[in-house]
């Protein structure tokens, strides 16, 4: 006789593990807890950033199930503690206690700053943040006291995490004071080659305009609606609502690639209809600049025969350690500086060719002669040269070389005055007729 069938583990109705969730109560026995968005964080080590512990749970939030453990180990930490007496002695504000615990936050506050100033150097200079410990122990070698805390890459991270929060604050609180603002947005590539959207916004503050980096976006498709989305995305990280985006932007700038400024489906098309109202969009001035310069090159032949001749030279010597050796033992005896020679690349394209072009008419001579040695040789090295002395030496290629400086001497000057933050859309008129008359 058969014996009962045993269920497989598969047919067993597993218990669900249960989430456990915040309960109100807490507030009464721990009066700095909230929970908002079913996140739980303590609110006074939040108001006190540059105090709190940026790697405690609760500063961060706790997201999964709620535990009073969590609540009864945050209250009795170090950091928490120093929160919780800064607030006291901001509400009370009289007596002795309130003078030597308002010392104690001053002498904390000097201690960090050069924490903080630091920090800040290191993002600025785009340093890992594992370099952080040894410029603070530079900073002590040079007589600065320095805290004992937030001394490893961590630290490092929690100070420039605060300082990016603070201004974003700031930057939120002038758009929202600010009647209205322009978006600003530029393409770009990581490393990792996904597509990237730069945002800025400008709006004038104190009768002043102002440009202002809010964030770099991940643009999930490279058509219009994917930038588009990017761009709102990236103000409502500033806390501004869809009211106060069609509200408030009356303007954009973007380059000239067609995702932007195509007249059917392009990202300025679709920001006009999704704001319902007039909308300024100008082409960015110093691409627009650029791009006139690139079609007024194509009319002229000897402009090819510049750029044949300096792409060619930069590439023969950058690939070659052995050709600058030797390029360079011609140029001491000649008695001219070491050859160097810029790359000539794509983005701020006139200051790069610019300086492409002076690096060759500084060492013009010295390139010219280790060519001319470097021809006789029988190899593939030799019968390149032979074809680059034709480029170098020919009339075309000096006199379209020399003249080429000439225009972007006056031409890079525009473009970086194009360029500058408290520039208004009447000043490019401006600028361009001061280049045109020869004013500086």
């Amino acid at each position: 006789m058969a014996g009962p069938s045993k269920k497989a583990k598969s047919d067993i109705a597993l218990t669900p593990k249960r989430k456990r969730t915040f309960i109100e109560t807490w507030k009464t026995q721990f009066p700095w807890v909230r929970c908002v968005d079913d996140i739980m964080f303590c609110e006074v080590c939040r108001e006190y950033p540059s105090i709190a512990d940026h790697s405690s749970k609760l500063y961060e939030g706790v997201t999964g199930s709620k535990r009073i453990e969590t609540l009864q180990s945050h209250e009795s930490s170090k950091y928490h503690l120093l929160c919780i007496q800064r607030k006291e002695v901001t509400e009370k504000g009289t007596g002795p206690m309130f003078v030597a615990l308002k010392k104690q936050a001053e002498n904390m506050d000097d201690q960090l700053k050069p924490m903080f100033n630091t920090a800040f150097y290191v993002a600025k200079q785009k340093l890992p943040f594992r370099s952080f410990e040894g410029l603070i122990e530079l900073q002590e070698k040079n007589g600065i006291k320095m805290p004992t805390q937030y001394r490893n890459d961590k630290g490092c991270k929690a100070f420039v995490q605060a300082i990016a929060e603070v201004e974003k604050d700031r930057v939120s609180e002038d758009l929202k004071a600010s009647r209205f603002f322009a978006l600003m947005g530029d393409g770009s590539t990581d490393i990792s080659v996904t597509e990237q959207e730069n945002v800025y916004v400008r709006y004038v503050k104190d009768g002043l305009p102002a440009t202002e980096f809010i964030d770099i976006m991940a643009v999930k498709s490279a058509d219009a609606n994917g930038v588009l989305a990017a761009l709102l995305e990236a103000l409502h990280h500033v806390d501004l609502t869809d009211g106060d985006i069609k509200k408030k932007i009356i303007g954009c700038t973007f380059d000239g690639a067609s995702v932007n400024q195509g007249a059917k489906g392009g990202v300025i098309v679709k920001l006009r209809e999704l704001l319902g109202h007039v909308l300024i969009s100008i082409w960015c001035a110093p691409h627009k600049l650029e791009l006139s310069l690139l079609d007024a090159t194509k009319a002229t032949d000897f402009i090819d025969i510049v750029e044949k001749g300096v792409d060619p030279i930069y590439r023969f010597y950058y690939g070659s350690g052995k050709r600058r050796r030797e390029v360079n033992a011609i140029s001491a005896v000649i008695d001219e500086d070491p050859v160097y020679f810029s790359a000539p690349c794509g983005t701020r394209w006139m200051a790069s060719r610019l300086r492409a072009y002076k690096a060759v008419i500084k060492n013009y001579n010295s390139v010219i002669l280790h060519m001319e040695e470097a021809s006789n040789r029988k190899t593939d090295e030799g019968a390149k040269c032979v074809g680059y002395l034709k480029v170098l030496k020919s009339a075309k290629f000096v006199d379209g070389l020399h003249f080429m400086v000439d225009v972007l001497e006056v031409l890079a000057n525009v473009s970086l005055a194009f360029q500058s933050n408290d520039l208004f859309i009447y000043d490019v008129d401006v600028k361009l007729c001061e280049d045109q008359v020869g004013r500086p």
